[in-house]
């Protein structure tokens, strides 16, 4: 993955996957560009996964946090 794809957003992220499959659904998708297309394409549906399982796991800390909290201080 190259370095401009290391600091995008999620959402950027998704939307460049869009355009991806968008591009690789063409009838005249250059055959020559689609194993680029789909390396690139994995790498960011990987950054993804990644970012969905970090704020997941952030998310049930916080709860966790807040209950702990709540139970604590009634």
């Amino acid at each position: 993955m190259s370095d401009e794809n290391q600091n995008t957003t999620y959402a950027d992220d998704i939307a460049r996957i869009e355009e991806i499959i968008d591009k690789l659904r063409q009838n005249d998708c250059d055959i020559d560009k689609m194993l680029e297309y789909v390396t690139e394409a994995s790498a960011l549906l990987e950054k993804c996964q990644q970012k969905l399982d970090t704020t997941g796991a952030k998310i049930q800390k916080a709860l966790m946090n807040l209950d702990t909290n709540a139970k604590s201080n009634p």
